[in-house]
């Protein structure tokens, strides 16, 4: 399995393109290939996230110093999100 990095939606995984093989620790043996990206692909891949966080914020509108994609605010004036119910991702928070 040869596998290369996706950016902006596209896999970059041409044949010229260095390898690192993934090995299986127990027995040698290969897991996947790595096609590795390039200095172009990291700068494609900054360019692809800056683009998608400004059409992302054109989506949203602030209001008394939050940010409000939808009807939740995302983001409050010191960074944080501004909400009192305990994340569903981290049972910890509960």
């Amino acid at each position: 399995m040869r596998i290369g990095s996706i950016i902006n939606g596209q896999e970059r995984n041409e044949d010229n393109r260095t390898i690192h093989e993934v090995k299986n620790p127990f027995d040698g043996s290969t897991v996947a290939t790595l096609a590795l990206a390039t200095e172009d692909d990291l700068n494609d891949a900054i360019e692809a996230s800056h683009t998608a966080f400004e059409q992302t914020m054109k989506k949203c509108r602030r209001m008394n110093g939050r940010i409000f994609c939808g009807k939740r605010p995302i983001c409050s004036q010191n960074g944080k999100t501004n909400s009192s119910r305990p994340s569903r991702r981290n049972p910890a928070s509960r």
